[in-house]
C-alpha cells in the first residue's frame, strides 16, 4: 500500500493509547492515526477523516463501543471496528461481535493487533468488490431487460440446435407473429429457403465461438410476404461454454428499396457522356458518375468522400465561392470552367450548377452537369486562327510590292554610298544598313510563305555562322545596357534548313529577350549538340531519337508568368501595348521550327529570366557516326531508394519509369512541400534526392534548405531548365552534389547517380 491507512482510535486513557500506538508502529503498513474520546468528536471525524478502520475501547466516559457501532450502522458505513479493551469478558466480546465488530483484542495481548487490522481491511475490500459486482450485475440485468422489452429492433436467442428460446416484443412488429407462437420453433421455419444454407453456416460458426458481422437475409411475415432484414449473431455463454446464439434483427426493406432506386438512377446517369457530380458546398464529393471517371481519371471509389478543391477544382476556391453566392441567390449557374484531371492535365467544360436544398435539415448540396468542350474550343480556335492567317496572307500579298519598293532605294543607296564613304566606321554602318535591308526583303518573302503556308528553299546550313551574323546586328543595334554573349563549340554538325527562316527565328527570340529586359541585363545565345534518347523523346511528343542541334536564347529579364506560358505561341497573342507588337513573332518561331521537324522548349520563372531552346535535327557527315549506345551496359542501381521532386507530371513519370527500369526504387513528389514530407517519413532509406529547382508552393532552394535541416548529409542533384547560376545562389549551389541542366539524357542521369552512390564499385 502506498496510501496511508486512516485509523481512528476511541480511547480515553493516555497510557493505553500509547501502548496501542507503539504496537501500530511495528506494522509495515503506512498509517494515519487520529484519536477521539467522545461521541461528538467521533461523528465529526467520521465525516472529516473518513477512517478506513476504527480501534475502540469498550468503555469510555460518555459512550461505549456498542454506541460507536450503532452510529456506524445508522450512517450506513461499512468501516470495520476492532474492539481493544482491558475487560476480559467473553460476554462483552460476543455482544460486540454480534453488533458488528470485526475482532476482539485484549490490551494485555496487543501482539495480534496488526494482523487483525490487515485481516479486517482485506475482508472489507473483498466485501466491497462483491457488493459492487452484484450491483453492476443488477444494473446490467435491468438495462438488458429494458433493451429487450423496449427495443424497436428484434432481439432473439437460440439454443445450440437453432430453436428460439426468447423473442422480444419487436418480433411481432417485424413479422406480425406473437413471440409465444415461435418459442421452441427452429429458425429455418421463418427465413427464405434460399437463405437457409447461408444462415445455417453462420450459426454453426457462432456455436464455435465466432462473432458474425451484420448480414442480410429475407424473413417471413404473417401475411406470407418476405422482408429484407439485417441481423447480427454472437455466442451466448454459460459457465464458459457456448450454449446458444444471441442477436439483433433490423428491418432494412426501406433501405433496400432506396438502394435499388439509387442504382437505377445511377445506371441512367452513367449512360450520359456528361460529367455528373454531387457535392457539399465545402467540396466533399457525394456522387461521381462513369463519365467523370472516364474524363477526369479518378474512379468513383477514389473520388467519393474526397474534397473537390484538392482534385479537379484545385486553386479555384475563390471562383467557387463567387459561384456559390450566385447559387444561393438564383439557385443555378452556368459557365465554362477548367477542371484538372488525375494525370495533371486540364479539360474545359461547359458546366451547369444547381443548388439542391434540404429544408428539413437546413443543408445544401450542389449538382453539377458538365459537358466536355475542350476539343470543340480547340477546333473553333484553329478555325479562327486559319481565318486570321488567311487574312495575313492576303494582306501580305497586297503590301509586299510596296514594301519591296521601299527597301530597294535603301539597298541601292547603301551600295552607292559604300563607294563614297572612306572611313572604316562609316563603311561598317553602311554594311549593317545593307544587310538589314536585304534581311528585311527576305522577311517579306517569309511573311508571304507563312501566310500562304509555303515552304522556303532549304540547304545545308552551319548554325555557327548564322549566330555570328545575328550577333553583329545585335551588337550594333541593341542598347548598351544589354550584354550580348555567344557561347559555341568549335565544330557543329550541319542542319538542313532555310537560313532566312532560322535567322528570323533567332531575331524574333532576341528582340523578345531585349523587350523583357527594359533595365538591361544579359542575353546569351548558346549552341550545342545533343543525341536524344528514348527517355527524352517520351517527354516531348515532337522529339524523335537521333542527333540534334540546340540553339539556346536566354535572358535575365522579367520572366513569363505560368498563367500565359501555354498561350505565348498562339497567333496574335501578345502582352505588349497596342502598336508595339503583332503577336505573330513567337507563332512564326513555332511554325518555322516545327516545319524543320524540330521542337522548342521554354523555361521561365518570374524575376529570373527566360530560356528558349530550339532543337533542329542534325545532319551527320558520312565519316561521322553517332557512337553506339548500349543501354544494357549503362550504370544501374542496386535497389537504392531515390526521391524525385518534379512539378511537371510527364517529366516526373518518365524519370520514375526510367530509374525503376535501371534498378532503383523511386518515391515521387509534385512539389517541394510534399518532397519534405516524404523525406521526413522515409529518411532512413532515401539515399539521394533529384530536385527540380523551379517548383510551385515551395521552390527548389527552399526545399533544399528544409531537406538539409532534416539531414545535413543527404546528397541532392539539382535539375533545371535555367542555368545553375540563375536557379540558386552560390552557397546553395556548392551544397549540391551535381547540377543537371534540362534536357539531360538517361546516360547523364545514370552516370551522375552511379558516381554518387557507387563510388566503391570496382
Amino acid at each position: 500500500m502506498n496510501t496511508p491507512v486512516r485509523i481512528l482510535i476511541l480511547e480515553d486513557f493516555p497510557a493505553d493509547l500509547e501502548l496501542v500506538k507503539h504496537q501500530l508502529k511495528k506494522s509495515e503498513i503506512p498509517l494515519d492515526i487520529r484519536t477521539v474520546d467522545n461521541p461528538s468528536d467521533f461523528e465529526k471525524e467520521l465525516t472529516n477523516f473518513a477512517p478506513d478502520l476504527i480501534l475502540s475501547d469498550y468503555n469510555l466516559p460518555q459512550f461505549t463501543a456498542l454506541d460507536a457501532l450503532k452510529i456506524l450502522k445508522s450512517r450506513g458505513l461499512d468501516t470495520p471496528l476492532i474492539l481493544v479493551t482491558g475487560t476480559q469478558s467473553d460476554e462483552t466480546a460476543v455482544e460486540c461481535l454480534k453488533a458488528g465488530a470485526e475482532d476482539y483484542i485484549l490490551k494485555n495481548n496487543l501482539v495480534r493487533l496488526n494482523s487483525a487490522i490487515y485481516n479486517a481491511l482485506e475482508k472489507r475490500d473483498t466485501l466491497r468488490e462483491k457488493n459492487a459486482a452484484l450491483t453492476a450485475l443488477k444494473e446490467s440485468e435491468t438495462r438488458y431487460r429494458n433493451l429487450f422489452v423496449n427495443s424497436t429492433d428484434m432481439v432473439y436467442t437460440l439454443d445450440a440446435k437453432g430453436h428460439a428460446t426468447s423473442l422480444n416484443p419487436a418480433f411481432k412488429i417485424l413479422t406480425g407473429f406473437e413471440p409465444a407462437e415461435w418459442i421452441g420453433r427452429h429458425f429455418s421455419e421463418i427465413i427464405h429457403r434460399i437463405d437457409y444454407a447461408y444462415l445455417h453456416e453462420l450459426v454453426r460458426k457462432v456455436m464455435k465461438g465466432a462473432t458474425i458481422p451484420p448480414s442480410e437475409i429475407r424473413l417471413l411475415r404473417k401475411n406470407g410476404n418476405y422482408i429484407f432484414v439485417e441481423f447480427t449473431a454472437v455466442p451466448l455463454y454459460e459457465h464458459g461454454a457456448v450454449k446458444g446464439v444471441l442477436g439483433i434483427v433490423r428491418d432494412i426493406s426501406g433501405r433496400k428499396r432506396a438502394e435499388e432506386q439509387i442504382r437505377e438512377q445511377a445506371d441512367l446517369l452513367n449512360l450520359t457522356r456528361d460529367i455528373i457530380t454531387l457535392r457539399h458546398p465545402d467540396g466533399e464529393i457525394l456522387f461521381w458518375n462513369q463519365a467523370a471517371e472516364t474524363l477526369l481519371g479518378w474512379t468513383a471509389k477514389e473520388a467519393i468522400g474526397k474534397n473537390a478543391f484538392q482534385m479537379q477544382l484545385r486553386g479555384k476556391e475563390k471562383f467557387h465561392q463567387n459561384v456559390y453566392n450566385e447559387l444561393l441567390e438564383k439557385g443555378h449557374w452556368q459557365g465554362e470552367v477548367k477542371l484538372q484531371t488525375k494525370s495533371g492535365g486540364e479539360i474545359l467544360v461547359d458546366s451547369r450548377w444547381t443548388l439542391i436544398k434540404d429544408g428539413a435539415r437546413n443543408q445544401h448540396t450542389i449538382l453539377t452537369v458538365s459537358t466536355n468542350v475542350t476539343e470543340q474550343r480547340k477546333l473553333e480556335a484553329q478555325f479562327l486562327r486559319a481565318q486570321r492567317l488567311e487574312s495575313i496572307g492576303t494582306l501580305a500579298s497586297g503590301i509586299a510590292h510596296d514594301l519591296n519598293n521601299m527597301l530597294m532605294p535603301i539597298m541601292l543607296a547603301s551600295h552607292i554610298l559604300s563607294k563614297k564613304v572612306t572611313d572604316e566606321e562609316g563603311r561598317n554602318l553602311l554594311q549593317t544598313v545593307q544587310a538589314s535591308a536585304e534581311q528585311g526583303a527576305n522577311l517579306i518573302k517569309q511573311v508571304l510563305s507563312f501566310g500562304r503556308g509555303m515552304e522556303g528553299e532549304r540547304t545545308l546550313v552551319q548554325v555557327r555562322y548564322l549566330v555570328k551574323d545575328v550577333y553583329k546586328i545585335l551588337d550594333k543595334t541593341f542598347p548598351k545596357n544589354i550584354d550580348v554573349r555567344v557561347i559555341e563549340p568549335k565544330e557543329l554538325p550541319l542542319v538542313n534548313a532555310n537560313s532566312t527562316q532560322l535567322h528570323q527565328v533567332l531575331m524574333n527570340l532576341c528582340v523578345n529577350a531585349r523587350d523583357a529586359m527594359p533595365n538591361g541585363g544579359t542575353l546569351t545565345i548558346e549552341t550545342g549538340e545533343l543525341f536524344i534518347d528514348e527517355h527524352y523523346a517520351q517527354i516531348h511528343i515532337d522529339a524523335k531519337t537521333g542527333p540534334y542541334i540546340i540553339i539556346s536564347v536566354a535572358d535575365s529579364g522579367i520572366g513569363i508568368p505560368d498563367s500565359i506560358k501555354e498561350k505565348i505561341f498562339d497567333p496574335f497573342f501578345t502582352t505588349k501595348e497596342p502598336g508595339q507588337g503583332t503577336g505573330l513573332g513567337l507563332a512564326t518561331v513555332f511554325n518555322i521550327v516545327k516545319g524543320h521537324d524540330g521542337f522548342i522548349t521554354l523555361t521561365s520563372e518570374p524575376g529570373k529570366g527566360t530560356t528558349f531552346k530550339i532543337y533542329i535535327p542534325a545532319i551527320l557527315a558520312e565519316n561521322e557516326k553517332q557512337p553506339a549506345v548500349v543501354q544494357s551496359e549503362w550504370p544501374g542501381g542496386r535497389g537504392e531508394w531515390l526521391l524525385v521532386a518534379e512539378d511537371n507530371a510527364s517529366v516526373r513519370e518518365i524519370t520514375r519509369t526510367t530509374l525503376d527500369g535501371y534498378g532503383y526504387h523511386v518515391l515521387t513528389a509534385n512539389d517541394g512541400a510534399e518532397a519534405v514530407g516524404l523525406f521526413a517519413q522515409n529518411r532512413s532509406m532515401i539515399k539521394a534526392v533529384i530536385l527540380d529547382m523551379s517548383m510551385p508552393i515551395m521552390d527548389g532552394p527552399s526545399t533544399m534548405r528544409a531537406l538539409k535541416k532534416i539531414d545535413p548529409d543527404i546528397a541532392i542533384i539539382g535539375v533545371s531548365g535555367l542555368q545553375a547560376s540563375r536557379s540558386l545562389d552560390k552557397n546553395l549551389e556548392s551544397e549540391l552534389y551535381a547540377f543537371l541542366q534540362k534536357p539531360y539524357t538517361t546516360l547523364t542521369l545514370l552516370t551522375t547517380l552511379n558516381s554518387l552512390l557507387h563510388k566503391d564499385r570496382e
